[in-house]
């Protein structure tokens, strides 16, 4: 046991040394309780990450008896923690403050040493940038160089209201979802502490939300596009743009999804695309999707294939969609060609999206105008009435419904697929510029 711990009598259990101290001023031990007078108590309690205690003292109000005086000062005691054995031993074992344990739990993320608790698989790298994220602000608030022991209601508290200054600030949208997410981010580190003998956490917590002010989720603004305002993209957008947005609004391909594309993974006639890999975020790309059922071939149609074609040309390798020049952090990697880098999303929506979308007088937040292109297939294939099996597997999302189980074989059938996109329809005209050869490969500087 410790100084602060002993071992119980009567169960042989730990149990707490101190027991505190009931007072009322001026009185001496050997004089009566004076129940007309206001009773105190004192007592101490650890300071996480050090080996010394502080005594807080406590008003009780008039006691009838000591007896009653004591009875109060426990329930204060059991409020602050200092009668919990595991309290107790947290605020005295582990010393770790929130910036050292968020630099492991990042970087055991990254090595694969914590999975998913839903899926049981390593965190995808797209997700552990989203806590990276987290973590570099949170590091940047007065929690980061708290003990970890010390981290519980009354700071996460403090920690929301922070956040809500941060977002009059502008520096969060109204939804509160970034800080829900930033809370969430908090809650993972404090819970990765754990003792390497049993793996139990050596920070439990209960967290009560209501006592901290977590901010309600709003609902969010999803933008739509009209077919009108997205041939208006089409015709005044670059070539290059506007086969992007026309191929995302004629597929639903996620945006990540689309820039990863090489030109190997078109058919021959440009009626099929092969989902097998993905950009993300520093430039380059990675074999595994966002879901399982992310892995898939996606059909195209007529008029959008033969836009493909001619954006295609004679070429046989390289990204589908490229930048129009390399740049000099490329040249430094010794990349020479442009077709052998992905298009950055960001580049694009600041340089095309953007501006055209304020001439249409609209605005987007970052990322919103690629998954709007999305949402505009998905709503052209419930309009054209294509059976939620299909729609569901063209999206990459999951469906476990008993239709899948039984109709698997229809997703195998790439005549009958073809005959859907088909019926289907893209729900847009494609300007004739981007359907001839003629002039489109100089316009977007292929490099062949």
């Amino acid at each position: 046991m410790s100084r602060r711990i002993v071992e119980d009598a009567e169960t042989g259990k730990p149990a707490i040394k101190q027991r505190g101290y009931v007072y009322q001023k001026g009185r001496k031990k050997n004089e009566l309780w004076k129940p007309s007078r206001a009773s105190y108590g004192r007592y101490r309690t650890d300071l996480p990450g050090q080996h010394s205690q502080k005594e807080v003292r406590v008003a009780l109000g008039k006691c009838r008896d000591e007896m009653e005086a004591m009875l109060r000062l426990h329930k204060k005691m059991e409020e602050a923690g200092v009668l919990s054995v595991v309290k107790v031993r947290e605020r005295i074992g582990n010393t770790s403050t929130f910036r050292t344990q968020s630099a492991w739990y990042i970087q055991e993320l990254r090595a694969g040493n914590i999975v998913s608790k839903k899926s049981g698989l390593p965190v995808q790298p797209s997700t552990v940038s989203i806590y990276e994220t987290g973590v570099n602000y949170l590091n940047g608030t007065f929690i980061a160089d708290l003990p970890l022991a010390s981290i519980d209601n009354p700071e996460a508290k403090r920690l929301i209201r922070v956040m809500l200054d941060d977002q009059k600030a502008g520096r969060f949208s109204d939804s509160n979802k970034t800080i829900r997410e930033y809370f969430q981010v908090m809650q993972l580190v404090i819970a990765s502490a754990v003792d390497e003998q049993t793996g139990k956490q050596l920070h439990p917590r209960e967290w009560n939300r209501q006592f901290i002010c977590l901010p309600k989720l709003q609902k969010q603004t999803r933008q739509k596009l009209s077919r009108k305002e997205l041939e208006f993209l089409l015709q005044n957008a670059e070539p290059r743009y506007a086969v992007l947005y026309a191929f995302i609004a004629g597929t639903g391909l996620r945006r990540s999804e689309a820039l990863g594309l090489e030109v190997k993974h078109l058919s021959d006639d440009c009626s099929t695309v092969t989902i097998c890999q993905q950009r993300v975020k520093s430039g380059g790309v990675k074999a595994t999707l966002k879901t399982d059922a992310a892995t898939r071939t996606v059909n195209v149609h007529q008029d959008l294939a033969k836009m493909l074609r001619a954006f295609v040309g004679n070429r046989a390798d390289g990204y589908l969609f490229h930048p129009a020049k390399v740049g000099w952090q490329n040249k430094k990697k010794g990349i020479e060609n442009p077709k052998f880098i992905t298009l950055d999303p960001g580049n694009v929506q600041r340089d095309s999206l953007d501006g055209l979308m304020l001439k249409l007088g609209r605005g987007l937040e970052v990322g919103e105008g690629f998954h709007m292109l999305r949402r505009f297939r998905k709503s052209q294939l419930i309009r054209a009435g294509v059976d939620p099996l299909v729609r569901n597997f063209w999206f990459g999302h999951a469906d476990k419904s008993m239709d899948r189980v039984y109709a698997e074989e229809l997703l195998s059938d790439a005549a009958w697929l073809q005959e859907q996109v088909e019926k289907a329809g893209i729900g847009f005209d494609i300007p004739p510029s981007l359907l001839g050869l003629h002039g489109l490969q100089n316009k977007v500087s292929v490099a062949a």
